[in-house]
């Protein structure tokens, strides 16, 4: 029920996977280097319009994904701009070596694109689920780390990954998720942030699928007489320390809401902007220290509480602490 609510409250919805490669797609055509290396993940990806298009350039591993990794790397030494796309705990925690020494380590330009985030591929258990990859890939050093919030979000982050110079981890989803933006107003830069809603009393600070999850808690929080800011915290690494900062000058508290392990996460990197500073009470949600069942994504999101109705709830226990 509550994600028809959602589809009432946003006018369309759009497969993240088939928008991601569109935008690679694109990205293909503007920078003839680019080049597509997936692990036997050719269907699974929804890149075929770059495949069919550029098929020089498509690199189809099969299930050796370690040597994907590697051979990227070697491809980016030549001047390429090799885009590794796969599940997200392929794409991550099988090649952890490898993104810290053949690419973190080099500062090699390599863009490393992780699908079925989060819940976002619930059924698939904890195999396919990925909770920790923000905190994987925020720590290795010259690592850009973007997560887009929806299906426009998630086509521009191609091109992004595509025009900047250096390792990037471009954290996407699977299928239909619930729009943010509009092709035409959907501001993204590395370093960027977006504040979507301008509030005094509480700033939900969101990365991803969850910042549609805050624009509708703030709705609701609005009518229990609350003022609330919502960020689309889209860059976690480098993150928007000004942004932050201008914040916790205005609000009194922060809740910071991501389909994530809080440990390591987005909070983690918030909390972590404030070094040497004095910061505003932060609730952290996400996902508490334990693997989620498996599972529909918007059931998953319910029981986990990374829904706006549990956002909102938890808002108003916080701040009746303060």
């Amino acid at each position: 029920m509550r994600h028809m609510l959602l589809a009432d409250y946003y006018n369309q919805n759009s497969t993240i996977r088939k928008a991601f490669g569109t935008g690679l797609y694109e990205a293909g055509a503007k920078y003839p280097q680019t080049m597509l290396f997936t692990d036997d993940l050719r269907a699974a990806i929804q890149c075929e319009d770059f495949i069919q298009a550029y098929p020089d350039r498509f690199v189809e591993n099969g299930i050796a994904e370690a040597n994907m990794v590697g051979m990227a790397t070697g491809v980016s030494t030549c001047g390429k701009i090799p885009f590794v796309v796969s599940y997200a705990t392929f794409a991550t925690w099988r090649t952890a070596e490898q993104l810290r020494n053949d690419i973190s380590y080099t500062n090699f330009n390599v863009k490393i694109v992780s699908m079925t985030t989060g819940v976002t591929f619930g059924q698939g258990g904890a195999s396919h689920q990925t909770f920790a990859d923000i905190a994987l890939t925020r720590v290795l050093p010259n690592f850009v780390v973007l997560v887009p919030a929806d299906a426009t979000a998630t086509k521009k982050s191609a091109h992004i990954a595509a025009e900047h110079i250096g390792p990037m981890f471009v954290r996407v989803g699977r299928d239909e998720e619930y729009d943010v933006y509009t092709q035409g107003d959907c501001p993204m830069e590395v370093g960027g942030a977006n504040l979507l809603r301008e509030g005094t009393d509480i700033a939900l600070i969101a990365c991803g699928f969850m910042v549609r999850e805050a624009l509708v808690a703030a709705d609701m929080l609005q009518e229990r007489g609350l003022s609330v800011a919502v960020v689309d915290l889209y860059s976690v690494k480098p993150i928007n320390k000004k942004l932050l900062h201008s914040l916790a000058a205005a609000c009194k508290a922060f809740m910071t809401i991501e389909e994530h392990f809080t440990m390591g996460g987005l909070g983690s990197a918030v909390m972590e902007a404030f070094e040497r500073r004095q910061s505003p009470p932060i609730f952290l949600k996400g996902i508490y220290d334990a693997f989620p069942p498996i599972g529909p994504k918007f059931e998953l999101r319910d029981h986990l509480g990374l829904c706006a109705e549990s956002i909102a709830d938890d808002a108003v226990k916080f701040l009746g602490t303060l």
